[in-house]
C-alpha cells in the first residue's frame, strides 16, 4: 500500500469518525464532576454500638409489655429486633417465650438455642433457656 492510499484511508476514517452521530464510546467518556451530578444521596451512618444497645433495651421493654398484653406477634417482632441489634441472651429467650405462646415451637426452640449459646453456662438465664427448650421439645412431640 502506497503512502498516498494510506493517507486517503486515514482521511476517510477520520471523516467518518468526526461525522458519526453515535455517542462516543465509553472509553472516551469522562466521569461527570460532582457539580454536574449533584450531591451524593445522604446515607446516615449506622448508630454507634451504645445507641444500638439503648434501642435494643427499649425494644425489649416494649416486647415485655406486648407479651403481658397478649399481643404476641408484636412482642416477637420487638424481641427479634432487639436481638438483631444486640445479640443478648435475654432478647433471644424472650423471643422464644413469645414464639412459644404463638405455638411456633420450632422457631422458639431455635431462639432458645441462641439464648443458651449466648449465655454463660451455669447462669440463671442459661438454665431457664435449657428448661424452656426441653419444654418446647415435649410440646412439639405432642403435636406429632
Amino acid at each position: 500500500m502506497s503512502d498516498r492510499s494510506l493517507g486517503a484511508g486515514l482521511a476517510l476514517i477520520f471523516a467518518l469518525a468526526t461525522s458519526c452521530s453515535a455517542p462516543p464510546c465509553a472509553c472516551t467518556q469522562t466521569t461527570p464532576s460532582s457539580a454536574e451530578v449533584g450531591p451524593a444521596p445522604s446515607q446516615e451512618p449506622a448508630p454507634p454500638a451504645e445507641a444500638q444497645a439503648t434501642i435494643a433495651e427499649r425494644l425489649n421493654k416494649d416486647g415485655e409489655a406486648e407479651l403481658a398484653a397478649q399481643r404476641l406477634v408484636e412482642a416477637a417482632a420487638a424481641f427479634r429486633d432487639a436481638a438483631a441489634r444486640v445479640p443478648e441472651p435475654l432478647y433471644f429467650y424472650n423471643l422464644a417465650r413469645a414464639l412459644e405462646a404463638q405455638g411456633k415451637y420450632s422457631e422458639a426452640y431455635t431462639a432458645c438455642n441462641a439464648a443458651t449459646n449466648a449465655s454463660a453456662p451455669g447462669s440463671k438465664l442459661h438454665a431457664q433457656a435449657d428448661a424452656l427448650a426441653a419444654k418446647l421439645l415435649h410440646e412439639a412431640s405432642q403435636l406429632e
